[in-house]
């Protein structure tokens, strides 16, 4: 399923329980995996700015060469030696290299020069970095906090094409040996379907996308997998159901949000979901 695993670590954000999740999903998969430290320019840019009004040019590239060197010198003697002793324990080899750039642009650069088929992250609100790829990238994306329980939480909609995430999830909770629970979402915010191809289709009537709905959710539960229907909003009913069932990890696809209240136009859906939800995310994209 994850042939080639992309760990990004920021230098604002050293999450841990990515190497934990990622070395047990190269075990199982066989997979390769490469961590890449970043070294956020925005960080060398604030340091700039604030030392601009008191240091001469020559100080402040000073400041700037001993602010990267301790970088580099965290990413060596903490992030990657940690790395590389946790992936030795279960004889798995940790690819890693250090850049500077912006989180998200070295990402995109990352993909254009090798296939991965999934990104293992954590997240982090009070940092400089922007999270907005989560809506953006087309691999799947896990952003992982580190709560270990026994449930994957998987999340269909009329807002999605409901393709890949059924069979991605139960794979996953086999390979993972975790119970599995699917939640339709009729999302009366946006009330349109998407079809096999995540096309938007036209509006439909809340008795019309709550029948399509259930028509998923019994054809799940005939496979003898527990799902269950909500109407609401997306996103409310995402954090509604995690906070009550308390997953590992809850996998969404691509979903097509594009209204919110009143109509007005919605944006980062992903990244907001991953700043309110405490668990885990994989966003199947």
């Amino acid at each position: 399923m994850f042939q080639s695993i992309l760990i990004p670590i920021s230098s604002e954000f050293y999450p841990p329980a990515v190497f934990q999740i990622s070395a047990e999903l190269a075990t199982l998969f066989n997979s390769t995996v490469t961590a890449v430290y970043i070294t956020e320019r925005k960080t060398l840019e604030e340091v700039e700015r604030l030392s601009g009004t008191h240091l001469s040019f020559f100080e402040q590239q000073e400041t700037q060469d001993h602010l990267r060197q301790e970088y580099l010198r965290q990413a060596e003697c903490i992030v990657f030696q940690d790395a590389k002793a946790f992936f030795k324990k279960r004889n798995l080899e940790l690819q890693t290299k250090c850049v500077e750039g912006a989180f998200g642009e070295v990402i995109q650069q990352e993909l254009a020069h090798q296939q991965y088929d999934l990104i293992v992250m954590g997240f982090e609100k009070e940092c400089y970095i922007d999270y907005r790829l989560l809506d953006e990238l087309e691999v799947p994306v896990w952003v992982e906090s580190g709560i270990r329980n026994d449930t994957l939480l998987a999340v269909c909609s009329n807002l999605a094409p409901n393709q890949k995430v059924p069979t991605m999830s139960q794979q996953l909770a086999t390979a993972l040996g975790k119970k599995l629970h699917i939640l339709y979402v009729v999302d009366l915010e946006d009330p349109i379907l998407v079809d096999e191809t995540g096309k938007r289709l036209e509006r439909q009537a809340k008795e019309a996308l709550r029948d399509h709905g259930q028509r998923f959710i019994d054809e799940i539960t005939r496979k003898g997998i527990s799902a269950e229907l909500v109407i609401g909003v997306l996103e409310k009913e995402i954090i509604r159901a995690a906070n009550r069932i308390k997953p590992m990890l809850v996998i969404m696809g691509r979903e097509k949000k594009e209204k919110g209240m009143w109509g007005f136009p919605v944006k980062n859906v992903k990244r907001k979901l991953a700043e309110h939800c405490r668990y885990s995310f994989l966003f199947v994209n």
